[in-house]
């Protein structure tokens, strides 16, 4: 008897997308999980990131993981 090694490939993709402002990335991460995906990172300052630095996660419903992010300076900052 033969034995066969199957092996899973996952051929989804990372996408990044800036937007103006915490607010926006929060809203849309919301939008995008009622509209089937998946959550990955809720919205926020993350540890490692810049001060301005604004991301939130998900996986759309084909699989492909989508950073929504801001980094304008003017609004406020991780410290604040």
């Amino acid at each position: 008897m033969i034995s066969a090694l199957v092996q899973t490939v996952n051929l989804a993709r990372t996408y990044g997308q800036a937007y103006s402002g915490g607010t926006q990335v929060r809203d849309l991460h919301t939008v995008r999980l009622t509209a089937g995906g998946s959550d990955e990172g809720a919205p926020g300052f993350w540890a490692g990131y810049g001060l301005h630095f604004f991301v939130g996660y998900l996986r759309d419903p084909q699989g492909n993981k989508i950073a929504l992010y801001s980094d304008d300076l003017s609004e406020r900052s991780r410290d604040d």
